[in-house]
């Protein structure tokens, strides 16, 4: 039986160039974006992201960038799609992209930002080391097992509660995601995530 989520994941398609964005800028305590943290109201309104200097021939825009915060940055429309599924956890905070010669790139991009964890992860099945400098945050996961009765069925994109680091999604708005064309987009199984 399939699982109900999938996780929300970038892809990089060489042969159209799409860019990498390097760290997010002139944003204090960015680290709350990873833990679901309410940060909509005084976003910096020059907060912004620079394509990485190690593709320098990668420049262009996907709707789903992939970049090194793990973080979702969507455009506009990718945003608009997913605003029309009305759901009631999720932040728009615009940002900016630059390019390579710190120049805009596009100013119509958005961190798609699920706030409020939910703590749906199995921690037992799923083999959790817990941090050792973070209390009640888990490091390293052997399988992600996710105990879908303990997910809001009016949320459809989150983050886990302890273990921040994938953002899931449902997976009927995954395939709506998808059947729409937007790129850049890719879907892990959670039987195959972590990645090797």
């Amino acid at each position: 039986m399939k699982n109900d989520y999938v996780v929300w994941a970038g892809l990089l398609e060489r042969g159209k160039n799409f860019c990498v964005l390097d760290d997010l800028d002139n944003v204090k305590d960015d680290f709350e974006l990873k833990e679901g943290i309410p940060r909509a109201e005084g976003f910096p309104e020059d907060a912004s992201f620079r394509m990485d200097s190690e593709y320098p021939k990668a420049i262009a825009l996907a709707d789903n960038v992939f970049n090194i915060s793990r973080v979702i940055v969507g455009s506009k429309r990718l945003k608009e799609f997913i605003g029309k599924q009305n759901p009631r956890n999720i932040e728009y905070l615009p940002v900016t992209i630059m390019n390579h010669k710190a120049r805009v790139a596009s100013k119509d991009y958005f961190i798609v930002h699920p706030i409020h964890p939910q703590d749906a992860l199995d921690v037992k099945k799923s083999g959790c080391t817990w941090s050792e400098i973070i209390e009640d945050e888990i490091d390293e996961i052997k399988k992600l097992v996710i105990d879908p009765k303990r997910v809001d069925p009016e949320i459809p994109i989150f983050r886990l509660q302890h273990y921040y680091r994938p953002v899931l999604i449902r997976r009927d708005l995954a395939v709506a995601i998808s059947a729409e064309g937007f790129t850049g987009v890719r879907w892990i199984e959670p039987a195959d995530y972590p990645e090797t």
